[in-house]
């Protein structure tokens, strides 16, 4: 059943770019790139912190944490298809412009797959571009470290224990 409803929406999925032709609501380009013109947004992710592995070699991925954006870009009805290489090469050329270096690119099956890398401003950004047919997707994390949003201190614990009688410590195993 799961193999079914999986089949089933990306079944579905392939058709959904047929009837829409605008960007996603509220979605924008990346700020390091523009698109390929004749494209449009498809699906836009913009989350505050979060992991990707980029492929740096055949047998090996770097994980990136970070600022994370996704974009996948579909080409509209009426645009001028470009091949996959000539896509990951005009991201490629645009990074380099720009002082980024290309850390690795492969060809999977008829898609092309570049994986770059920008450090400036002592500010470290990776990007991914996967490009096949009439799409292509664009990952990009700007690395940073998480801000950390929950504390624990010793006073919250006194005051549970004060209130309740006791304190919950997960995490914490006893061998015996």
């Amino acid at each position: 059943m799961k193999k079914f409803i999986g089949l089933f929406l990306l079944t579905l999925s392939g058709f959904a770019p047929l009837f829409a032709q605008d960007d996603t609501e509220g979605s924008k380009d990346p700020a390091l790139f523009s698109r390929m013109p004749g494209f449009y947004i498809y699906r836009y992710d913009d989350i505050q912190f979060d992991k990707f592995e980029f492929p740096v070699s055949p047998e090996k991925t770097q994980a990136v944490e970070g600022h994370s954006i996704f974009v996948i870009y579909w080409l509209k009805d009426n645009g001028q298809q470009p091949s996959a290489l000539q896509i990951v090469r005009n991201y490629t050329n645009a990074m380099k412009k720009i002082g980024g270096q290309l850390i690795y690119e492969y060809e999977d099956g008829g898609s092309q797959n570049v994986v770059m890398k920008l450090v400036k401003d002592k500010k470290e950004t990776w990007a991914y571009v996967y490009a096949a047919g009439n799409t292509y997707n664009i990952n990009i994390i700007e690395k940073e470290a998480m801000g950390q949003d929950v504390i624990a201190d010793a006073s919250s614990m006194a005051n549970s224990i004060k209130e309740s009688g006791k304190v919950a410590v997960y995490g914490i195993y006893f061998d015996s």
